[in-house]
Parts: structure tokens; C-alpha cells; sequence
């Protein structure tokens, strides 16, 4: 059995001494559709990097592809560093659980399993965030690069006490990561009888009508950042949700979708909530419920509604005369009373991730800085 205790003795290692290589990655010629066509070889780019266990990735390569460029396979555990990118990218850190390729903008830390635990390092760049930001360098555009990565120091203890550090996190992240898989579960089983029911089995009795008909979008409200509050209601933009507040505009279950910015999100809430000015949220189920009204706005293809140039907005109107059949009330209630369980558990298995995220962050800079250290 592990018990925390306080205090241990560690000591100060670069980065590049604890590994067998360091390796950056590559973009293959996007103008050389074979680089790309059929392509089997994962390819990583640096947004998909966000403290995470990467399984899968968004973009693929072929076999001419990783030939033709720098790109290099980079064997699963290892640690990929954003160096650069958009925003707040670089310093985010991840897992690569299956063998991949990277982008140029990937510092990849193949670990030397004699001198370090992958993911007792993993743990330690999650925590030291702040600190690798402030290592970047540039004038237009602030980066990391491989020497910066490399030299940094991180403060270990030893081999056995990074294992047992690791396996008291990881153990969180795997309970968080299963409640999530489970989520995704529940919804796609609730979706898959939505489509059934209302989208490939339509009766013919079954009048043609608009979205209007079933429910009502309306805008948002404006909430300052300045004025947002910690709180139990939860926030959501256009993108989804954006923290919490002490207050709520928006009586629970709903649903939302963006109206500026990010555009074809669909979003199901539970409880009370505060639906931000970006997006549009359902103000009355006429003819559907939140849970149908949700399945309904995913079948359609929001982004095609879009108005706006430099930013992306929909109106309102518009998506209001988007055509549709018009099932009976009564199945629809049929529908959400099969589902509504699915849901609640969704709901539940919210509230598990919160509790298991909010110990893991506690627990994190308290085991990584010695304050607390895990014993047999």
C-alpha cells in the first residue's frame, strides 16, 4: 500500500540527460498528394499537444512521405513538447501511446528507462508549464527550441520513487479517461437510436416542416471577464464550456450551439446554466426536448449557415427555416424517456471527473516538488 509522506531527497538533471534522443519532427510536401493519400503512419501536429495520452491522431502519413522529409517515427512513451504555435500551445506536453511521426513544431524526449520514468517527466513538464513559457525566445513570435528543452533542469528523486509518484497520478488519469470513454459511449448509444427513429426511419405520416417548428434559438448573454465568478453554474461560449458562476440565466436541462466565432458545436447541459453571447441556446422546446432538440441540431450542418466574413456567425433566422420532418410529440417522448438514463449517468460521471481532476491537481505540484513523496 502507498502512503504520502512529506518531504524527499531528489536531485537537479537536465532534460537531455535523461534521454536517448531528442527528436523533431517534419512536414512532408502537402503539394505531393502521395505523401499524404492512403497514408498509415500517425502525424502529429502541435494542437492536438494538451496534456494528454495521444491514441490517435488527426492527420496520417505514407511511407514516401516520412522518406521524402525530416519527419522521424518516434517510439510510443515518449514525451512531445510543443515548441511553438497559437496561443498558449507552446510548453503544453503529452504521452504518445502508439509509435507516430510529428510536425517540425514537436520537441520529442525519448526517456532512458535506466535514469527516468517517462511518466513521472510527463507529470513533471505538466506542472512546470508557467516555467517553460517563460523560457521562450523571440521577438514576433516567442518560442521553445531544442537546446532551451534540453537544458532544462527538473528536480528527481529516484528511480523507484518517480514509479510509485507516477503510478499514484496515472491512476487518476485512468479513471478520468475511462468516466470520459464512457461519456462518449452513452452518447454515441443515444444517438445511434435518435438516428433510427427520426432520421432513417421516417414515417409517412410524418409532416415536412422548419426547425422553427420544433424549437426556438436565442442569443446569449454578455458576461464580462471581469465580472465571471467561481461558482456551480457552469458558462458556455461558442466553443463549450468556459468555467463557472455564481449566477445562471438558463434553467436546466439545455442546449447550445456558437453564434460567432465556432460555428456547428452542439453542446447538452444538465444544470442551471449562463450561455455567453457566442452562442445561441434553445429557449423553447415546442415540439421537442432538450434531448432531441440536441441529436436534432447535430444531424445538421451548422457551419453552412454561416453569415459572417472575417468571423464566423450564424443567424438565427436562418437556421430557423432549415427544413425537417415533424415527428409525433409522442414519440419524441418516447425517445427521451429511453435515453434520459443515459444522460443522467453522463451527468454523474461529470461530477467523478471534477472530484478525480480537482485531487490530481492538488496532489501534482505537491508530489513534483518534494513537498509530499510516495513510500511502499
Amino acid at each position: 500500500m502507498k502512503k504520502l509522506v512529506l518531504m524527499s531527497d531528489r536531485k537537479e538533471i537536465e532534460l537531455g540527460n535523461i534521454c536517448t534522443k531528442v527528436l523533431t519532427g517534419g512536414t512532408p510536401l502537402s503539394k505531393k498528394d502521395e505523401y499524404y493519400s492512403n497514408g498509415k503512419i500517425p502525424w502529429l501536429k502541435t494542437k492536438e499537444v494538451n496534456f494528454n495520452r495521444i491514441t490517435e491522431t488527426e492527420f496520417h502519413i505514407s511511407e514516401l512521405g516520412l522518406k521524402n522529409s525530416s519527419a522521424k517515427l518516434v517510439p510510443k512513451n515518449s514525451i512531445v513538447i510543443a515548441m511553438y504555435g497559437q496561443g498558449s500551445t507552446a510548453g503544453r506536453v503529452a504521452i504518445n501511446k502508439i509509435p507516430l511521426t510529428t510536425n517540425q513544431a514537436c520537441c520529442n524526449l525519448i526517456i532512458d528507462e535506466e535514469k527516468a520514468n517517462y511518466e513521472f517527466v510527463y507529470y513533471y513538464l505538466s506542472n512546470s508549464y508557467e516555467e517553460l513559457v517563460q523560457r521562450k525566445t523571440g521577438s514576433a513570435q516567442p518560442n521553445l527550441n531544442t537546446k532551451l528543452i534540453k537544458s532544462f533542469e527538473i528536480n528527481i528523486p529516484s528511480l523507484q520513487e518517480q514509479k510509485n509518484i507516477a503510478s499514484i497520478l496515472s491512476s487518476l488519469d485512468n479513471k478520468i479517461d475511462l468516466l470520459h470513454r464512457q461519456n462518449k459511449t452513452l452518447e454515441e448509444m443515444a444517438e445511434v437510436l435518435f438516428r433510427q427513429w427520426f432520421v432513417e426511419e421516417v414515417r409517412e405520416d410524418w409532416e415536412e416542416g422548419v426547425l422553427g417548428n420544433i424549437l426556438t434559438l436565442k442569443r446569449g448573454y454578455d458576461l464580462s471577464k471581469p465580472n465571471r465568478r467561481e461558482g456551480k453554474f457552469p458558462i458556455y461560449a461558442a466553443s463549450g464550456f468556459s468555467g463557472t458562476h455564481n449566477e445562471f440565466k438558463v434553467k436546466g436541462p439545455g442546449v447550445t450551439t456558437g453564434r460567432s466565432g465556432v460555428l456547428g458545436k452542439v453542446f447538452f447541459i444538465e444544470q442551471d446554466f449562463w450561455p455567453l453571447n457566442t452562442s445561441l441556446y434553445v429557449k423553447d422546446f415546442k415540439l421537442g426536448t432538450p434531448i432531441f432538440s440536441y441529436y436534432l441540431l447535430k444531424t445538421i450542418d451548422i457551419q453552412t449557415f454561416n453569415a459572417g466574413s472575417a468571423v464566423p456567425t450564424l443567424n438565427r433566422n436562418h437556421i430557423h427555416e432549415h427544413p425537417v420532418y415533424l415527428p409525433s410529440k409522442k414519440r419524441i417522448i418516447e425517445f427521451e424517456n429511453r435515453v434520459i438514463c443515459f444522460f443522467k449517468k453522463i451527468d454523474s460521471n461529470k461530477n467523478k471527473i471534477i472530484t478525480l481532476e480537482n485531487l490530481r491537481d492538488t496532489l501534482l505540484p505537491k508530489l513534483m516538488s518534494g513537498e509530499v513523496r510516495v513510500v511502499v
